[in-house]
């Protein structure tokens, strides 16, 4: 089914994205939240992909999972992989 979409859709597969509906209706409960219309609910910011640090190798060290409140803070300890490095990039990117 797969092959199929994509060979009719140009080499487009499903789309894997929030559901439209979804995403009305959390703007839709954010409005009424923000009006004053909606009462007792509480809504969170919340990372909508897990987040982490592309280490040496290119593996990738996860330090946040995905839904995770935000603004949040985690620490975690990492050595150069070669002594005496001056400097270092850190990469930050969408882990699985």
């Amino acid at each position: 089914m797969g092959d199929l979409l994509r060979r009719l859709t140009g080499g487009h597969g499903a789309y894997q994205g929030p559901s439209p509906e979804a995403v009305a209706h959390g703007a839709a409960l954010q409005a009424g939240v923000l009006t004053g219309m909606v009462k007792d609910v509480m809504l969170f910011d919340a990372a909508p992909f897990s987040i982490g640090v592309e280490t040496h190798g290119g593996t990738t060290t996860k330090l946040l999972q995905r839904n995770t409140t935000i603004p949040t803070k985690r620490s975690d300890i990492f050595t150069t992989h070669t002594d005496g490095q001056p400097m270092v990039v850190v990469h930050v990117v969408e882990a699985s």
